[in-house]
């Protein structure tokens, strides 16, 4: 009985994870998506739920980091190369909340 209601738990977080994802308009919400598909990802495989359930949360995961990086290449400016000086100094990746840690 305890382990239909873990399934049933994770497979609605799975669900929620899908929706979340559907509604992403900004990097850090990406960030948040993308770590708690790792994090449920994770819950799936130590409760034993199931590959198929392991395998969407990955999923949604590499999903989510995508979409933010689409959203990081809408949102940095890019400029010439390193002599013409018309590089960008305004946008950059810390000013965005983004470190080599967010996706972890």
């Amino acid at each position: 009985m305890r382990e239909m209601a873990v399934r049933t738990g994770m497979l609605v977080q799975v669900d929620l994870l899908r929706a979340a994802l559907a509604e992403i308009e900004t990097v850090e919400h990406a960030i948040h998506v993308a770590n708690h598909a790792e994090a449920v990802r994770y819950a799936t495989r130590q409760a034993k739920v199931g590959m198929d359930a392991e395998n969407a949360a990955a999923e949604i995961r590499l999903r989510a980091e995508r979409r933010a990086g689409e959203l990081l290449a809408q949102s940095v400016e890019h400029g010439g190369d390193r002599r013409s000086g018309s590089r960008s100094r305004g946008t950059t990746l810390k000013v965005l909340g983004v470190s080599k840690w967010s996706f972890s």
